[in-house]
């Protein structure tokens, strides 16, 4: 074997061992996303203590009335038409940078993702009675399609970019599911139950974007890859700032407090961990 062929060889091996573990990840969401939606599920719709614990969370993440109000109104805001105009332009923008199938898969995960919280809410999974309605209510369809149009984000902007909108989509999607909690739209675990969703639809179309890529990974620019969970953090410090500075704080007791903060961080805090692990795996241009 010449020294030239040798040395061909062992670069593409370079390029394939990151992309191997980027595989492993990918399959990782799906399966850890799948499994969150059914624990959640499982735990507070089909348990008659889930579901008073997930109330109580629901009455105690309050904030003042007129506060209320204007949260209710923002996400009323939050149309289809909107939800459409975002992802054409990440379409348009993967397109323009020559991306045809990450164009593709921001479509796919967004109207899959979409498509499987409606399904899951109104078809496929039922609430029983415990006192606490019977309606289900999970997932969170407004947190759907937030997060997932963050995440058709990521994968239509550059790698140096996604720090930025790691950091920019945590707080946006985040104060969405703090929102719909305190306007008394959802319960948190409706709220945390849509990032499973969401999850799960990044790690097929990372896996598809992977898998049909017949290259090795292409080196990544000094900056991707970086700051993903600093920005991560960082957006979960500044959804819970700006939680409290705006009056979304309880004025009852010490019980009151710890279980609205517990709630408005977990929140923010998982849904800047999808985004953070998103951007890591999901490949870029080559």
């Amino acid at each position: 074997m010449s020294q030239q062929t040798s040395s061909r060889r062992a670069t593409l091996q370079r390029g394939r061992t990151p992309e191997r573990t980027a595989v492993a990840l990918s399959v990782a969401m799906v399966a850890f996303g799948v499994a969150s939606v059914a624990a959640l599920y499982l735990v507070f719709v089909r348990t008659g203590p889930g579901q008073r614990l997930d109330q109580e969370s629901l009455l105690r993440v309050d904030a003042d009335p007129h506060l209320t109000r204007d949260i209710a109104r923002v996400l009323n805001d939050l149309s289809i038409g909107l939800g459409i105009a975002v992802l054409v332009a990440c379409m348009a923008v993967a397109l323009v940078r020559g991306q045809i199938r990450h164009a593709i898969a921001a479509a796919v995960l967004v109207g899959g993702a979409n498509l499987t919280t409606q399904l899951l809410k109104h078809v496929w999974l039922t609430r029983p009675d415990f006192g606490f309605g019977t309606d289900n209510s999970l997932p969170s369809g407004h947190t759907t399609v937030a997060v997932s149009l963050t995440l058709a984000m990521l994968l239509v902007v550059p790698g140096f970019a996604r720090v930025v909108v790691v950091l920019a989509g945590s707080v946006a999607a985040s104060l969405v599911g703090v929102g719909l909690v305190v306007a008394g739209w959802h319960r948190p675990s409706d709220v945390v139950a849509a990032l499973g969703v969401c999850l799960a639809w990044s790690g097929l179309v990372s896996l598809w974007l992977l898998l049909r890529s017949r290259e090795p990974a292409p080196p990544r620019s000094p900056l991707s890859g970086r700051g993903h969970w600093p920005a991560a953090l960082g957006g979960t410090v500044v959804v819970v700032a700006l939680a409290y500075a705006f009056g979304l704080r309880p004025d009852g007791t010490w019980q009151d407090l710890a279980v609205h903060g517990f709630t408005v961080c977990a929140i923010a805090l998982a849904t800047a961990l999808c985004l953070a692990l998103s951007a890591r795996v999901m490949p870029e241009e080559r």
